[in-house]
């Protein structure tokens, strides 16, 4: 982003003032905004509007804010790593998103997205979770540590896949249209249909988390880092058995 020095104090009271606005008709008013004072991030007035639309209750600001610190990049680091610890699963959502798109390439943005991803009660946090250590992965290439975080990453995913379960379908479980589903105590999000294409191996089973998981994976397996040699035999090893037993056609493919 181009930074724009020219955002005075009405400018930012202007861009704030679209930032929360009303209605679902000024969606694009909204994200426009927070890019708006993403150019502006030099300025700490600019910073603590963000913030304050990051941790509004009303999610189409909380989206709008998110995007806006995304464009703001490592500076936004710190309140990211803040709303992960928030009781508000749609707080923690945004937190762990924004981190794996620009969270500092540390080792602490590493621990944190593993303990969401480890311990969050949200399936669908915890799918989130799963796809930010793959974006972040995608950024190390020119990091000091890089390969001492893919090591991180690689161990964070590889528990969650022996931890995370398929669940059946939704779709299956309930017997309703996919776009009928609820939630349940066991899964927060739908995870999409239950299809095996006719392969009598596969059940009609998801699992977000896994999935997202083993996405990352894809993205960590093209990284041009070298992964050492005992993350490279237990990582084939683990991929190996999925390959051969998987039940979920999903996360076989991937």
């Amino acid at each position: 982003y181009v930074i724009d020095e020219t955002l005075d104090k009405k400018k930012v009271q202007e861009l704030e003032n679209k930032l929360f606005v009303l209605g679902d008709e000024n969606e694009p008013q909204r994200i426009g905004a927070a890019y708006g004072l993403a150019s502006g991030a030099s300025s700490t007035a600019v910073l603590n509007v963000l913030k304050k639309g990051l941790f509004e209750e009303r999610e189409s600001i909380r989206r709008a804010a998110t995007y806006g610190l995304i464009g703001v990049g490592h500076k936004a680091t710190d309140l990211f790593m803040k709303a992960t610890a928030s009781s508000s699963k749609w707080l923690r959502k945004a937190g762990t998103f924004g981190l794996g798109e620009v969270g500092e390439p540390h080792t602490k943005v590493v621990k944190k997205l593993s303990d969401v991803l480890h311990e969050d009660t949200s399936v669908y946090v915890r799918s989130v979770a799963a796809c930010a250590l793959g974006s972040l992965a995608r950024r190390l290439v020119n990091s000091e540590k890089s390969k001492e975080m893919l090591c991180l990453i690689i161990d964070a995913l590889t528990s969650c896949l022996q931890l995370e379960e398929n669940r059946v379908s939704m779709d299956r479980a309930q017997e309703r249209d996919i776009k009928f589903v609820r939630p349940t105590d066991e899964c927060d999000v739908c995870e999409g249909i239950g299809i095996n294409y006719g392969y009598e191996r596969f059940s009609k089973v998801r699992s977000a988390v896994r999935e997202n998981a083993l996405w990352s994976l894809v993205v960590v397996c093209s990284q041009s880092i070298r992964i050492d040699e005992e993350h490279f035999n237990s990582l084939s090893h683990l991929l190996e058995q999925i390959i051969a037993d998987d039940e979920n056609i999903f996360s076989v493919g991937l």
